[in-house]
């Protein structure tokens, strides 16, 4: 994920001549955490997708590729979970879900990645 800024910003964003290190706002990465996480969780499920469509571990649900699943990882789709936990704008909820699942199902929990 690239942002890009003006270099009006520079200063505000304590960017170095060679623009190597950044560092952000606390308000500004409150404000853009869930979306950054929402495009990484995005852009790893596709990448682990990909990869299992060449290694032959997906099963396929009918004749359509989009519904087939991996089912070699459950930490893939706790992090569906998560990622449309925050695509609907209830992370918060996921996060507090989450802590139930770990107290009442600790071996569960771990292999959903939560």
């Amino acid at each position: 994920m690239a942002l890009d800024f003006d270099t009006d910003l520079d200063d505000e964003f304590n960017i170095n001549v060679a623009k190597m290190r950044v560092t952000m706002p606390h308000q500004l990465k409150k404000m853009l955490a869930r979306s950054v996480a929402d495009v990484c969780a995005q852009a790893g499920a596709r990448y682990r997708r990909d990869q299992n469509r060449g290694s032959g571990e997906q099963l396929e649900l009918g004749d359509r590729a989009a519904d087939s699943i991996s089912i070699s990882n459950g930490a893939e789709v706790g992090l569906a979970l998560k990622s449309a936990a925050a695509q609907s704008g209830h992370y918060d909820a996921f996060l507090e879900m989450s802590k139930i699942i770990r107290k009442n199902s600790p071996d569960l929990a771990k292999q959903l990645g939560l």
